[in-house]
């Protein structure tokens, strides 16, 4: 091997580990199995504020309510959860004394654990830190719990679930084991509730997790099977025989019945999908007036609004939405405003900003109710805008490298490399452009299906029509794999830079979507293997 061919053999084994190890960099901090966070914010700092607040606080309130139950169904679907023939004896409740919500969403991505999360800190994922399941232990908490400022007042809680509450929780509240090893057993949870009742040693706050939809919609491929719905139905019935329990030995208590996450028709969940998004909740209790409500709110509601029926400080990185509906008119207002004061805390530290004042309309309650939702919008979308601002300089940046690109290929390489170039660079815009359309598993096997037809179809026509003469058997020789490499993977990472970031506090929480754009990163070695393959028969 002369000098010269030596120089280009490393020029281009240097140009493919590269762009090769930009590839992997881009996959590991965007998808969200990867244990990539960044803080967003200097905590303490906020809690430190927080406090502050609090020691301003001029009037305290005794508890409405002396016992509140947190029933979480994992992955139940708000049609089900809504449907008379599927959860008779709950909707019965409700029907009563009750308020339901039919615009609550969980948190993105729409997986377990960080929902979990979600609903026990009040926090979005981008600030508690459990950005996955595997993620879910202390070390990787930001947020502390609302066990941890129940017991800082001097309240009681519990958790009864299976053992990744263990892990979750770690040893901050009692816990109360049931489903072990994540085998589903609706009965075994309900039956340690009610040990508790009576026994007169039920906590302030009890939380209790069945995981039975969630695995029977995994086991059967759908939401919409028989195991499902008998899964769903048993826990109506498990909640009713608990209900009577609670009225007979707490009477003043409140059940809070939600969904971690809803499930989509495929059996699965993770995705943006509403069937996935959309998830289910009730507030019933003696005094509550009938009713339901549609406006949007987010699983981060329960923790700010449990502080206040508790008429206890509201934690400083709770960043949902008060249940104004359920709490009295003697606190609403001062807690709507405790409320609203630590977000804007919490959004000036996020952007940097001084304090923000705003208008009050003519109607101070609704002007608070309206700040407040505002405010808990603005936190929980922060995170989408900090990365579309991202990609609007990328996509800048992208532009300017793809039009020099495209020059180079036109006047500096051979013949035959600018179409093969311009057509995978087509097909990849193309995955890109898909991207945002994928919420869900079928989605993502029906895109992944679809690409690998168009790829094998299209190098079928190139072979036929273009991969002639010269090209053709340069193609042959298997060496020069690594010159068209040398192409594919700098025009991949040039147009992966309008669609994904290169920079991000956390993975991309639109999980089937990147998955499927994981793909583009695997094309320029899967094209020119095949091309190779189609040019030798």
């Amino acid at each position: 091997m002369n000098r010269i061919t030596r120089t280009v053999s490393l020029r281009r084994a240097f140009i493919i580990i590269l762009f090769t190890a930009i590839a992997v960099y881009l996959m590991r901090i965007n998808n969200y199995l990867y244990d990539n966070f960044q803080d967003s914010l200097k905590y303490p700092e906020v809690r430190q504020r927080s406090l502050q607040h609090d020691a301003l606080r001029k009037k305290q309130y005794a508890p409405q309510y002396t016992n509140i139950v947190i029933v979480v169904l994992d992955g139940a679907t708000k049609s089900y959860l809504y449907d008379e023939r599927i959860f008779p004896n709950v909707i019965r409740r409700w029907r009563k004394s009750g308020i339901r919500y039919t615009n609550a969403f969980c948190m993105l991505p729409s997986v377990s654990a960080p929902n979990y999360y979600s609903i026990m800190s009040g926090a979005p994922v981008f600030l508690h830190g459990v950005t996955n399941n595997y993620r879910r232990y202390p070390r990787h908490q930001r947020v502390e719990p609302i066990f941890n400022h129940l017991k800082r007042y001097g309240l009681s809680s519990a958790v009864i679930g299976f053992n990744w509450y263990k892990d979750i929780i770690s040893g901050r509240t009692a816990y109360f084991p049931a489903e072990c090893c994540e085998a589903d057993d609706s009965v075994e949870v309900t039956a340690a509730a009610i040990r508790l009742i009576e026994n007169r040693q039920l906590p302030t706050v009890t939380l209790l997790h069945y995981l039975a939809p969630d695995n029977s919609a995994h086991a059967t491929g759908s939401n919409t099977s028989n195991a499902y719905r008998k899964a769903i139905v048993t826990i109506d019935r498990c909640l009713e025989d608990l209900s009577q329990h609670l009225e007979r030995r707490y009477p003043r208590s409140l059940m809070i019945v939600l969904s971690d996450h809803g499930m989509n028709s495929d059996g699965n969940h993770g995705g943006r999908d509403r069937n996935s998004l959309n998830i289910p909740l009730y507030c019933i209790a003696n005094d509550i007036p009938s009713g339901e409500s549609d406006r949007r709110l987010y699983n981060l509601s329960i923790v700010p609004t449990i502080t206040a029926l508790l008429g206890i400080p509201v934690p400083p990185l709770s960043a949902g939405s008060m249940l104004h509906e359920i709490i009295e008119n003697d606190r609403v207002v001062d807690y709507l405003q405790e409320s609203i004061a630590k977000k804007q805390s919490l959004i000036n530290a996020l952007r940097n900003l001084d304090t923000v004042h705003f208008t009050m309309g003519e109607d101070l309650h609704a002007s608070l109710i309206n700040r407040d939702t505002e405010s808990t919008e603005e936190i929980v979308h922060f995170i989408g805008e900090r990365r579309s601002e991202i990609l609007a300089l990328q996509r800048i940046i992208a532009a300017v490298l793809l039009i020099l690109f495209v020059i180079w290929l036109l006047y500096r390489t051979e013949s035959g490399i600018p179409l093969f170039a311009s057509l995978n660079g087509i097909m990849l815009l193309l995955m890109g452009c898909a991207m945002s359309s994928i919420e869900s598993r079928r989605g993502l096997d029906i895109a992944t299906a679809l690409y690998l037809i168009v790829l094998f179809l299209l190098l079928v026509i190139y072979r036929a029509s273009f991969l002639t003469g010269e090209f053709s058997e340069r193609v042959n020789d298997g060496r020069y794999g690594f010159r068209l490499l040398e192409i594919l993977l700098p025009l991949t990472i040039i147009i992966a830079g309008f669609f994904v970031p290169f920079q991000t506090p956390v993975p991309d929480d639109n999980i089937f979507a990147f998955r499927f754009y994981q793909l583009s990163f695997l094309h320029p070695f899967l094209a020119t293997a095949l091309l190779y393959f189609f040019n030798r028969i």
